[in-house]
């Protein structure tokens, strides 16, 4: 009898960094040389440099499909993580994903860089930053952002291409990100955002760093304390919002 056709299961994470700078902060570079990751895991780096950032997402995902790989983890070039972020999002995915549910994207919170500095994640199209959440909590959500994001690599076998475009018609305006997050949605699985990862988020124009202001309401009602990157601290007074 023949011998049965072995099926090669994907497996590992990938961190991919897409940058059109080619810059990142010193920070970044020191949270990610220290993460933690799961046990026998394997793990492969990714870096697009000098492109743009949807085209460049779209290259990774193709590329590590190719390596059979399980999960994307797509950090940004001005995104600092907790030093626990790796670890804890794949945890997410392992325990939420299939064959346990349909949650197939996980990402930790960080906010838009202005002042109030307000979370990136939401509820549905249109319907602004949600803030009825805890930090330390984790909960599924509509969309996130991209800067801190964990991809089972499994959906992109049910989503249209291209899986990331922005969009900057005058009346139908996407990012990248949420622009992915809706074909999640629309193609019946689930994203969930991890209260308990707080990245920072750099502007290097203005020499800020933003992150999610203690006296909000997520703050406020937060269950226990966050891990932060004890090292990435705001370039000027204020931008956390104390």
């Amino acid at each position: 009898m023949p011998e049965p056709i072995q099926i090669r299961k994907p497996k590992g994470i990938a961190l991919a960094i897409v940058s059109g700078r080619g810059l990142c902060p010193v920070d970044m570079v020191c949270s990610l040389a220290m993460q933690s990751w799961p046990t026998n895991t394997n793990f492969h780096i990714l870096s697009l440099f000098g492109r743009d950032t949807a085209q460049g997402r779209n290259d990774a995902v193709r590329a590590l499909r190719e390596k059979n790989v399980k999960y994307v983890w797509f950090v940004d070039d001005d995104t600092v993580p907790p030093l626990d972020a790796g670890r804890r999002l794949a945890y997410l995915l392992d325990q939420n994903g299939p064959p346990f549910g349909k949650v197939m994207v996980a990402g930790g919170i960080y906010t838009t860089r202005s002042s109030p500095p307000e979370p990136l994640v939401f509820m549905e199209q249109g319907a602004g930053p949600f803030y009825d959440w805890k930090v330390g909590e984790t909960f599924k959500c509509w969309g996130l952002g991209t800067g801190c994001m964990m991809i089972n690599l499994e959906v992109f076998d049910h989503l249209p291409e291209p899986w990331f475009k922005t969009i900057s018609e005058a009346e139908n305006r996407w990012t990248d990100d949420l622009y992915f997050c809706d074909l999640v949605a629309k193609a019946g699985f689930e994203t969930m955002a991890h209260g308990r990862i707080l990245c920072h988020h750099y502007d290097w124009e203005r020499g800020v760093v933003y992150c999610l202001p203690r006296n909000s309401q997520p703050y406020v009602n937060r269950i226990g304390e966050p891990l932060e990157p004890n090292f990435a601290l705001p370039l000027t007074a204020g931008t956390s919002a104390a």
